[in-house]
């Protein structure tokens, strides 16, 4: 994994071990992604895992599809290579 900051975000870039580093997926976060994502994204109280249901777990996956469906990606999320 390689990474670099610049002023507009975070970028990291993935490559197998196995792979030349032409085949890395791309990464670059925006700098308010995370509070963008909290405030969008359902909450799952996972202080007490042994507590959780099968359901609850279900239902928060559900949610949480339910947002990047209806919303997509945001827009300044870039993810290149993921094709791959």
């Amino acid at each position: 994994m390689d990474g670099r900051i610049t002023d507009t975000g975070l970028h990291l870039a993935l490559t197998p071990l196995a792979e030349s580093r032409t085949d890395a997926l791309e990464l670059a976060a925006p700098w308010n992604l995370g509070v963008r994502l909290h405030d969008a994204l359902p909450r799952l109280d996972v202080q007490d895992p042994a507590r959780l249901s099968i359901e609850q777990v279900v239902d928060f996956a559900e949610n949480v599809h339910e947002v990047f469906t209806r919303d997509g990606l945001p827009a300044d999320l870039a993810i290149a290579g993921a094709h791959r």
